[in-house]
């Protein structure tokens, strides 16, 4: 799959769904995380784009986007699937993400949260708002988030359909790295915004600190089979300037 000069076999690689470049370079080699901690893929490449700069897992090593249509997703990743069960083994990581979320929400604000999961986050922010649409494609918490007053969508083509340029705030937490075309993704969520409207985005920085302390260890670990995507500071910012958006704010933080 590689030649000597690091460059990657066209046939592994289509052209890069963010800037259409098929000038693909290998920066990692080997297996990496298949669900839950201690399960690995078979060895397969983590490219990065020459042009875009984003670093893009071999979509043959991807997990198919049918996954989190249903319970497949949290199983892989050795979690339960009910709601509640998920909410307590995701509950601790409200604290951290509400540090974030309070500078940039208002009273009285309409706010969706795209790939919301069973609403963790919503429920410590509903007091807040005037309305909340959740936008989950795992039906399994449709039931749970319908019964605490959320409106419910599969996905975000579903919601545009109503609340286009309607939200105040958009929350995106972990769920861009997943997609198959992070530009158009970017691009629909923005449809959801008011002008003016802000969107918090939250995905695994690849200059992660362990990536240097750790490099026979970590990186393993890092890349996963249902993460396409990496960036870090440069390349998403590279990313952002793609699309109608603007940068406001960015941190770099180790959880």
């Amino acid at each position: 799959m590689l030649s000597q000069n690091n460059s990657i076999d066209p046939g592994v690689f289509q052209k890069c769904e963010i800037c259409n470049s098929n000038d693909w370079h290998s920066v990692y080699n080997g297996v990496v995380r298949k669900g839950a901690t201690g399960s690995y893929s078979e060895p397969t490449v983590v490219a990065r784009c020459g042009v875009c700069k984003s670093d893009r897992l071999a979509e043959i090593s991807s997990e198919q986007d049918e996954i989190y249509e249903t319970e497949d997703y949290r199983k892989l990743v050795g979690e339960q699937t009910d709601a509640l069960s998920f909410m307590h083994e995701h509950d601790w990581l409200q604290q951290y993400r509400l540090e974030y979320v309070w500078p940039h929400l208002k009273r009285g604000s309409t706010v969706a949260d795209i790939g919301c999961a069973a609403g963790g986050l919503l429920d410590h922010i509903k007091g807040l708002t005037s309305h909340i649409i959740a936008i989950e494609p795992c039906k399994v918490y449709h039931e749970s988030l319908m019964s605490r007053d959320y409106e419910v969508f599969s996905d975000i083509d579903e919601a545009l359909a109503t609340f286009r340029g309607k939200m105040d705030c958009i929350f995106n937490l972990g769920v861009i790295e997943h997609v198959l075309n992070p530009l158009i993704f970017l691009e629909k969520m923005a449809e959801l915004l008011k002008p003016g409207g802000k969107m918090m985005i939250l995905t695994p920085n690849r200059d992660d600190i362990l990536m240097s302390l750790l490099p026979e260890i970590y990186p393993p670990f890092f890349y996963h089979t249902v993460h396409r995507w990496y960036w870090d500071y440069e390349s998403f910012t590279n990313l952002i300037s793609r699309t109608s958006l603007e940068i406001v704010d960015f941190k770099c933080t180790h959880r």
